[in-house]
């Protein structure tokens, strides 16, 4: 399964994500899924990097070294006392202060998205699952 978490500020407005997991599809390197999540993904990094004077906070990795809080899930083993899956996360936060420029474009770019993102998990809702949350310090 594939846990997406779509960070919103007060205001509704998207701050960051987080993304992690493997799909489960099919076998490595031919799951669509994780392909069609991976694309929009970069596509949304490269879009911030490209477009936003500050750059966002990005952090890749193994979820065994980051110890990720995630959704219940049946079947997950405990760790400090929250549930987690094994696998590799992506997670990007938008900087604190944005100018109004870097606000709109950011805006745009994570709300494509999402719209991408939410796309895929209709079609394929055992493989995806995305919420939005209102802190990502959490996580």
């Amino acid at each position: 399964m594939i846990y997406i978490k779509i960070f919103e500020n007060q205001a509704g407005e998207i701050r960051g994500f987080l993304v992690r997991g493997h799909a489960g599809y099919a076998p490595k390197g031919e799951d669509i899924i994780c392909a069609g999540v991976s694309a929009l993904v970069q596509a949304a990094v490269l879009g911030l990097r490209h477009f936003l004077e500050k750059l966002p906070q990005v952090e890749t990795g193994q979820e065994e070294n980051a110890r990720l809080q995630v959704p219940r899930a049946p079947g997950k083993r405990r760790r400090g006392g929250k549930e987690t899956e094994e696998g590799v996360f992506f997670k990007v936060v938008l900087p604190e202060s944005l100018g109004e420029k870097d606000r709109e474009a950011a805006r745009i770019i994570l709300e494509t998205l999402e719209m991408g993102l939410q796309g895929i998990a209709l079609g394929y809702r055992k493989y995806v699952d995305i919420r939005r949350c209102r802190a990502h310090d959490e996580v």
